[in-house]
């Protein structure tokens, strides 16, 4: 992807950091450049919700102090620990 997808794609991935507080700049960017690892360095899972065009979750992230891993997500979904309509 060029990097104004990639950028785009990181800007609508972001969304629920916002509304459900948790952190995900450190884990795919630095201070000055917001979301320069995403999808590259820092590989991404979006979760999203039946036939929605924004993701209603990210991983990996930062969240209560404890950084939840794409692998720790998708464990918990198999097990059914979490329930989400993908």
């Amino acid at each position: 992807m060029s990097d104004e997808l990639l950028y785009g794609a990181y800007s609508r991935a972001i969304m629920p950091s916002v509304f459900n507080r948790f952190k995900v700049r450190r884990v795919f960017g630095t201070r000055k450049r917001s979301g320069v690892f995403f999808g590259r360095q820092a590989p991404a899972l979006l979760v999203y919700e039946d036939e929605s065009q924004y993701p209603i979750d990210l991983y990996p992230k930062i969240g209560e102090g404890k950084r939840e891993s794409i692998e720790e997500f998708l464990q918990n979904l198999l097990t059914g620990k979490i329930a989400v309509k993908v």
